[in-house]
């Protein structure tokens, strides 16, 4: 169970279970597969990352979190796209607010990527969250990339927010929070 202030899809989900363990098959079981509803029109520009998110020049030009983020969320929402905000009417934005990634793939430790997000509207805010996935590697993870241990958060959380686009709310806690 999660503690404070959640989306309701997420009340039953044991998420402390990321890819590669049991957390996919009990997604599945309780009904929160991948959303199939189309949502409005929404574009997800490129994430930026936080200051203060400890994110390494090396880490930024291999794993090209910035991109991938946005196009994982899009993946797992119909009706969002990647791309520039311009004169869209519904705009996404994420930020990257914390990273543990060391590089060495899971022989350095876990991965994990903290994002929070503001969805508007035609200028207004209807739904902020901040969500986060971590990977302390699998039986086969000690043979991964940084990048793919990264990426297997960032997918995590590309369904998280996929699943939150659905009934957006103010100040949710998705995936591990």
């Amino acid at each position: 169970m999660h503690a404070g202030p959640t989306n309701d899809a997420y009340n039953n989900k044991d998420s402390r279970m990321g890819r590669g363990g049991w957390g996919h098959l009990v997604d599945r079981v309780q009904g929160l597969e991948v959303p199939d509803q189309l949502i409005p029109a929404t574009v997800i520009p490129p994430a930026s990352y936080a200051e203060t998110a400890g994110v390494t020049d090396d880490v930024k030009a291999e794993c090209e979190l910035e991109m991938s983020v946005p196009r994982w969320i899009a993946e797992n929402a119909p009706g969002a796209s990647p791309g520039v905000a311009g004169d869209a009417n519904r705009v996404l934005t994420i930020e990257i607010t914390h990273m543990m990634g060391a590089g060495g793939g899971a022989w350095s430790g876990p991965k994990q990527l903290v994002v929070s997000g503001t969805l508007t509207e035609n200028g207004t805010t209807i739904g902020t969250f901040q969500g986060r996935r971590t990977t302390g590697g699998g039986m086969y993870d000690k043979f991964k990339t940084t990048c793919s241990l990264l990426s297997t958060c960032g997918e995590e959380l590309g369904e998280d927010i996929g699943v939150w686009l659905q009934n957006p709310t103010m100040d949710a806690k998705l995936g591990e929070f």
